[in-house]
């Protein structure tokens, strides 16, 4: 976990590092994170996967309306998937979707990124993920 957390404030991301960002189904991208995620090739109208040195996770729906966290936890496991898939990339994950659930929430979504080598969660999720 000690080289696995994403910073509180990330301004750039290098080579094969991707930035995670939350987003919504039709990727009209109007979260933090998302505008942020512009810089790393996020593009609106896309709102799963990977766009350039950036990849969303929806967390509302093409309504704009709050994903339920079951709905949410597939497209968390979708992500986990794909970045099983490509171990030469690595995913930095900020502390996102806390605007729809509280972070006690959010961070047991990720627990199965726990063995995943390749996805950075931030220190507040760990805390979290290690209490279990």
């Amino acid at each position: 976990m000690i080289n696995r957390i994403t910073p509180n404030i990330l301004e750039s991301v290098d080579g094969n590092q991707i930035f995670v960002f939350d987003t919504d189904e039709y990727g009209y991208n109007g979260s933090y994170y998302a505008m942020k995620a512009g810089k790393f090739g996020a593009k609106i109208g896309t709102g799963f996967g990977l766009q350039g040195n950036s990849f969303g996770i929806p967390f509302r729906d093409s309504n704009l309306q709050i994903l339920s966290k079951e709905l949410l936890q597939i497209w968390i496991w979708v992500f986990i998937t794909f970045a099983k898939e490509h171990p030469e990339l690595i995913f930095k994950v900020p502390t996102l979707g806390l605007e729809y659930y509280k972070i006690e929430e959010i961070a047991p979504l990720f627990k199965d990124a726990i063995s995943v080598k390749n996805i950075h969660l931030p220190v507040e999720f760990w805390d979290i993920l290690n209490k279990d």
